[in-house]
């Protein structure tokens, strides 16, 4: 005699398996496994390295300009001025108070510079000779000036004191004598440039050295005899060297 049996239901929380004998995988949301998190640390990450990476490149890049030389600029104002120097910024603005003040060749020079919204451009000079005019800094606008060039001979000169000196040489001179005025006549007065240079470094380790010595009447120390002695031997050295550039000169 035969018996039918029926199947045992399945156990309490469990789910049967599907038709060919793989178990269901269950359904869960990406925020269970964390990563919209893990792509919004990422991607912090990355914004983070490309803000760090522009900064170093603009720290640089303003810094190694300020080693980079510039030309040196030579200005002709409309007026009959000249100025000289260098050239540190540029921009366009609008030139309203200048406007209100110029008469009528001065409206004329305004709006030939202007452009088609009726702004201008003005460059800051770095002038320099603040001994001599009270500033360093300068800025000129282009309805302002007659010409600019770069001078060949135009000569920027670090002092110790005022700042930077810009300017023409007006002469060489050898102990007082003039021996050229035209820097450019001969090969020979490029070489007593240099001998000159050298004269004035030496003039220049002599200030700094003065400088570090004590001007209240207290004894001068070892090392500072040892400069001073130094410097002197070379500027003997230097000086020898007169007799051979004045023959070259004579030639």
């Amino acid at each position: 005699m035969s018996t039918l049996t029926k199947p045992a239901p399945p156990a309490s929380g469990r789910t049967s398996a599907p038709r060919g004998g793989r178990p269901a995988r269950r359904k869960t949301s990406l925020s269970a496994h964390g990563e919209p998190m893990l792509w919004l640390t990422g991607g912090s990450l990355v914004i983070g390295l490309v803000m760090i990476a522009g900064l170093l490149a603009l720290v640089a890049w303003q810094g190694l300009s300020t080693f980079w030389p510039v030309p040196l600029v030579r200005f002709e104002t409309a007026g009959g001025g000249a100025t000289m120097g260098e050239v540190r910024a540029s921009e366009r603005y609008d030139p309203i108070n200048e406007r209100a003040a110029a008469d009528e060749a001065g409206l004329a020079a305004i709006e030939r510079s202007a452009d088609a919204e009726g702004q201008v451009r003005r460059r800051l000079v770095r002038t320099g000779n603040y001994d001599l005019t009270g500033q360093h800094f300068r800025w000129l606008s282009d309805f302002e000036l007659a010409s600019e060039d770069e001078p060949e001979w135009g000569l920027v000169v670090e002092r110790l004191s005022w700042g930077r000196f810009y300017g023409f040489p007006a002469a060489f001179r050898v102990d007082g004598k003039v021996v050229a005025e035209d820097p450019a006549r001969a090969p020979a007065e490029r070489a007593f440039a240099a001998h000159e240079l050298t004269r004035l470094g030496l003039v220049d380790a002599a200030a700094r050295a003065a400088k570090a010595l004590d001007v209240g009447g207290i004894a001068e120390s070892a090392d500072a005899r040892t400069d001073r002695a130094a410097l002197e031997r070379r500027a003997r050295e230097v000086d020898a060297q007169a007799p051979r550039i004045e023959a070259l000169l004579t030639r």
